[in-house]
């Protein structure tokens, strides 16, 4: 595979520069056309055949598998908030859904135990060397676990919330031109929200904050759902940096 162009400082500040100021969307569209569908009766209880069909739901977006659990088995840890910022993700306070901005364990943990069930998908990341494919496969969890959580609402489970994985990069703020730019030491952009230069998120349907930014150990909880073989631990590389610890491959949905 071609490797991508290396810039200079010089170029990465020109264009984080452009990016500031002439920000363009660059996500694909990853959500279907809007359709009307019949309105459903609220449930307080969780059904099993409901989960099936949120199961196969997933799978067929591109999720692996899925398992239901118990909520008071989700582990929440404020050492995973800190994590983002020793050693400091790239994410961190770029946007509204990365820490410190994001609920704390302690916040988190209040709202869970609000919920009897959650439903874990299985979904890898990509381990391809190019980084427009490995964050193009972080936009694909983001689609697979919003879409799910959709559909659980549509189910009649209107308090179904998704995390996902990464900070928040479904604008193109993490596009393979920032990443250039950043690896050879330009500033770091942004979100436009986030600095006060736009008045709403224009993919306010489709963000997500990760399961790690509010608290959530998923490590842990999937260890408590005995889906160990479903997660990918970060791997040391390139003398000994770890890359990735915010994409476990196993993503939460609390339903509701």
């Amino acid at each position: 595979m071609a490797k991508s162009k290396r810039v200079t400082v010089e170029d990465a500040d020109k264009y984080m520069d452009k990016q500031g100021k002439e920000f363009v969307l660059k996500a694909r569209e990853v959500f279907p056309e809007r359709t009307d569908r019949p309105a459903v009766k609220i449930k307080t209880q969780v059904e099993q055949e409901d989960l099936d069909k949120l199961i196969d739901f997933a799978k067929g977006l591109g999720a692996k598998d899925g398992k239901a659990m118990s909520a008071k088995d989700v582990v929440t840890n404020e050492l995973m908030r800190l994590k983002c910022r020793i050693p400091t993700c790239w994410g961190y306070q770029s946007s509204f859904f990365c820490p410190p901005e994001t609920a704390t364990a302690e916040e988190m943990r209040d709202i869970i135990d609000d919920y009897d069930t959650v439903l874990l998908l299985s979904i890898p990341p990509s381990n391809d060397e190019s980084y427009a494919v490995r964050f193009e496969a972080m936009n694909k969890v983001k689609e697979i676990v919003g879409r799910t959580e959709v559909e659980s609402q549509y189910t009649g489970y209107i308090n179904s919330m998704g995390f996902t994985g990464g900070p928040c990069s479904i604008c193109g703020i993490y596009s393979q031109e920032w990443v250039d730019a950043f690896r050879s030491g330009g500033n770091a952009p942004q979100c436009p929200l986030y600095t006060k230069e736009s008045p709403l998120c224009l993919q306010y349907y489709r963000c997500r904050p990760a399961a790690q930014a509010v608290g959530i150990d998923m490590y842990m909880t999937a260890r408590n759902a005995g889906w160990e073989e479903h997660l990918y631990p970060p791997m040391p590389v390139q003398g000994g940096r770890i890359e990735w610890p915010c994409l476990p491959g196993v993503y939460p949905i609390l339903i509701g």
